[in-house]
């Protein structure tokens, strides 16, 4: 019994003592190599060495290498062509860390590169040494110098790369409304300029550094930017990085900040100047901020703007005075509810055949620089290039826009002589009587010539997708089912 005790008080603690005093070295040779890997991530495989600065060209022979080993195999050549012998390479400057069994600098080149290459797992390939592009350079290693070589691009410490300062930010100003003049800092411009403004009194009388006082001046900010943007489009509140297109920008109906599309539906509901942020409001509401004064009637304005979609296309037609003129007198004449949306349609087709004409002569402005004899043509070129006219199969995709617009050209024609009559037309630069003739020739041309070029081909293209379309007639069981169906609720209705 006391031989038993003698064991467990003595003997064992000796065994686990001699046992920790064997595992030790290998556990802290093991917890160095961990260090090590994490240093190596952390740093993203950064090498500081003390070399001169050199670009590193991409060697095929680390093709098969991954971006750890190749590091590696940099940092024990310069160890062993050009580095101290008795010198330990390092990752990002701490040999401390850094493993022996990776790092360490041998006595040779053959030290380095050893042939045991089955045990040992670390083993880098040796590369090509017979000079040719793909060998490694020979370079002098002085210890005052260090640079930072990640992968095949060397940046010195402290140097900002190009990209970096080409993406520096410029300030761009705001717009005064009470100067008109553009200012760079607009806080201290107005305190300093228009402090006689009810507006800018308002703003002085609150507390500096205040939520209100920033929110008065922004509001001012961005008002005057609204007045800018409305002619000339120049700063948003918040500038995209993707798609930087004015089309891509909308004013905000309550504070009349301009945002983009995807950020203006999160402002309204942040807005301080919305009263009711559970309110939805279109998009096409903002939109119509943008359009000149008295160029619609309430009429449209209320019923068939909502209902447009909130693009380019609906922005030129709202700001169009003839188009507006044709949209006014189709919802006087057709007051029913379901032609709200044709009239959105017919307008909005007349806008595409004036951007198309746009873009086959840039000096045409607006509608009533298309309905002049000379362009003629290019009003037929839009509709062919809008209805996809397939020049060699000789066949309209969408013959009923093709067939469609002859009519609306016409009603545009009597508006627009209306509009002579009136004298409304102040863009023009040649007399009444002049403008009157020369739109009438374009009615005359549209009248003997629009058969020919358009209607002819459309009309046959239409005939005959009427006649090859797939008629689909229904079943006698789903007749069946429909009748009864009738039956039973007849009789449930009579009881």
């Amino acid at each position: 019994m006391l031989v038993h005790k003698y064991v467990i008080r003595f003997c064992i603690p000796m065994i686990l003592l001699i046992l920790l005093t064997l595992l030790l070295p290998e556990l802290a040779r093991d917890q160095n190599i961990f260090y090590s890997s994490l240093k190596m991530n952390r740093s993203k495989l950064m090498l500081q060495m003390c070399i001169e600065p050199v670009m590193l060209p991409k060697w095929e022979s680390t093709k098969g290498l991954t971006k750890e080993e190749m590091l590696l195999a940099i940092a024990g050549y310069y160890s062993v062509t050009n580095g101290p012998q008795n010198e330990t390479a390092s990752i990002c400057g701490s040999p401390k860390i850094c493993s022996e069994r990776h790092l360490e600098s041998p006595s040779s080149e053959e030290a380095l590169f050893s042939s045991d290459t089955d045990e040992d797992p670390t083993y880098i390939p040796d590369t090509d040494s017979s000079g040719d592009e793909g060998s490694l350079p020979k370079v002098e290693v002085p210890s005052n110098r260090k640079i930072v070589i990640v992968s095949d691009i060397v940046i010195k410490p402290g140097q900002k790369s190009e990209e970096k300062k080409k993406k520096k930010y410029i300030r761009q100003p705001d717009y005064c409304f009470f100067c008109d003049e553009d200012v760079l800092n607009f806080a201290r411009h107005i305190k300093r300029n228009h402090i006689g403004e009810s507006e800018v009194q308002k703003i002085l009388s609150l507390l500096v550094n205040s939520i209100d006082r920033k929110r008065c001046i922004s509001n001012l900010r961005k008002k005057g930017n609204f007045i800018k943007n409305s002619s000339t489009f120049s700063k948003p509140v918040h500038k995209s990085a993707v798609n930087d297109s004015e089309e891509n920008y909308m004013p905000c109906p309550f504070c009349l900040g301009f945002y983009t599309r995807k950020l203006l539906w999160k402002h309204k509901r942040i807005c301080p100047l919305n009263k009711d942020p559970s309110k939805t409001v279109p998009l096409s509401e903002g939109q119509d901020l943008m359009l000149p004064k008295n160029i619609a009637n309430s009429a449209l304005k209320t019923m068939v703007f909502p209902r447009m979609l909130a693009d380019k296309i609906s922005l030129t037609a709202k700001k169009d005075a003839l188009i507006c003129a044709f949209g006014s007198r189709y919802i006087n004449t057709h007051r029913e509810q379901h032609h709200v949306n044709v009239c959105s349609r017919k307008m909005r087709e007349l806008a595409k055949v004036l951007m198309e004409c746009q873009k086959l002569d840039p000096a045409i402005k607006n509608l009533f620089d298309v309905l002049q004899p000379q362009h003629f043509d290019s009003v037929v070129q839009s509709v062919k290039v809008i209805a996809r006219y397939n020049t060699q199969t000789d066949v309209f995709e969408s013959p009923t826009f093709a067939m469609n617009i002859s009519r609306s050209l016409k009603d545009c024609y009597d508006m627009a002589v209306l509009h002579i009559v009136k004298k409304k037309c102040n863009y023009l630069t040649i007399s009444a009587s002049q403008a009157e003739a020369n739109i009438g020739v374009f009615r005359q041309l549209l009248e003997n010539m629009w058969k020919h070029e358009i209607s002819s081909h459309a009309g046959r293209d239409l005939n005959m997708k009427t006649w090859n379309k797939v008629t689909l007639v229904p079943l006698a069981a789903d007749l069946k089912l429909f009748r009864n169906y009738l039956i039973e609720k007849g009789n449930t209705a009579a009881r």
